[in-house]
């Protein structure tokens, strides 16, 4: 086609006499180089996709893979139906892996944040939620003010 292409480092190239700019980067080489976001697209993660879904949730990168995937989805349609299902369902699964993986990852006061005080409790029992309530470890996190508050509240529920 005319082109000159030139390598700028290992895996990317640039490609000179088009009437755009562009570049060819080699994700297995990328990959190797430890480049998450491009190993998704790359023999590596057919080989190695803990390890790449590990890197993913812990860095950065989970949320952009998470939009990443969501535009890969939009452009789904009826055509090649059989191969868009694979591809979906691939996705899906890469999505929900990388999203599990980062919510267990992610702190405590961050996975609660934005549930009212019901929804944190809905689905404790009444003994999990004694339990919870009288655990030492709940006790010693609460400032003195903190637990007499609590004492106060409880007291004020069991009607004394």
């Amino acid at each position: 086609m005319g082109c000159e292409v030139s390598q700028q480092e290992p895996g990317i190239f640039r490609v000179d006499g088009l009437p755009f700019a562009s570049w060819l980067v080699e994700t297995d080489v990328m990959a190797e180089r430890g480049h998450p976001i491009l190993s998704l697209v790359s023999r590596v993660f057919l080989t190695d996709r803990e390890s790449i879904i590990e890197k993913l949730a812990s860095g950065a990168q989970g949320p952009m893979v998470q939009y990443m995937v969501q535009q890969i989805r939009q452009f789904d349609t009826e055509e090649d139906l059989a191969m868009q299902q694979a591809l979906s369902e691939n996705l899906e699964e890469l999505a929900d892996e990388l999203f599990n993986k980062m919510i267990r990852e992610a702190p405590v006061e961050q996975r609660l944040r934005g549930l009212s005080p019901e929804e944190r409790l809905r689905g404790l029992s009444p003994e999990e939620l004694a339990r919870a309530l009288s655990s030492e470890e709940l006790v010693a996190a609460l400032s003195d003010e903190q637990a007499a508050r609590l004492r106060e509240l409880l007291n004020r529920k069991q009607g004394r």
